[in-house]
């Protein structure tokens, strides 16, 4: 079954369009100028004993054009570029339309709604939000995480003197403190306690956790 699409997240593609934009505003200028610099003429390319020659057409009814040489062959590139461009230019020039009026559309969503009354905004949601209304509405939805299992195993590491050292200060019960210390000072590496030691260990974190009503972790 299809699902129902109440209304649209906020749009997340502007910043991109917009940076798009830019680069095919500078693009076109760039090529517009270079195909008003560009020698006058077309190329013509021809195949001779797997070489390539070039031949540079100037006259609408000349179909075979000037031979250029090897120490002209900057020219021919000239000319392979400017119809390049010539091709290019109105493809760019298609894709920046076409961009200006989504970010156009985009706009006009959220001015549509923005234009009614307030009475009528009352009365119904609009088919997109705003990127503020959208994180208002966000925010004020409340997480219910998940609950934790009473009968969950306790995972405890051996914390380190300098984290569970008694301090006059804590608000840990005195007999938690005392284990903690135990733990810290005989166990500071968990990778060099022997598997016997580990049991141990684990029954104190389990002692303590009970004592302390809390899971440590």
């Amino acid at each position: 079954m299809q699902t129902k699409i109440e209304e649209l997240p906020p749009e997340q593609y502007t910043e991109q369009l917009l940076v798009r934009k830019n680069q095919l505003e500078q693009l076109i200028s760039q090529k517009q100028k270079e195909i008003s610099m560009a020698p006058k003429g077309r190329l013509r390319v021809s195949t001779n004993k797997g070489t390539y020659q070039y031949y540079k057409i100037t006259e609408n009814a000349d179909t075979l054009g000037t031979y250029i040489t090897k120490n002209n062959i900057h020219e021919a590139a000239q000319l392979a570029h400017a119809d390049y461009n010539k091709k290019i230019l109105p493809l760019l020039q298609n894709e920046l339309a076409k961009i200006k009026n989504i970010l156009s559309s985009a706009q006009n969503h959220h001015q549509v709604y923005e234009n009614l009354h307030i009475g009528r905004k009352k009365l119904f949601h609009p088919v997109t939000l705003s990127n503020k209304d959208f994180s208002s509405k966000w925010l004020s939805v409340e997480y219910h995480h998940k609950p934790f299992d009473p009968s969950a195993p306790v995972f405890c590491r051996p914390p380190q003197a300098t984290e569970c050292a008694p301090s006059p200060n804590s608000s840990l019960p005195t007999p938690l403190l005392a284990l903690e210390f135990l733990t810290a000072t005989s166990f500071p590496s968990a990778s060099k306690i022997t598997p016997p030691t580990r049991i141990f260990t684990a029954s104190i974190c389990t002692l303590a956790g009970s004592l302390h009503g809390n899971t440590l972790a």
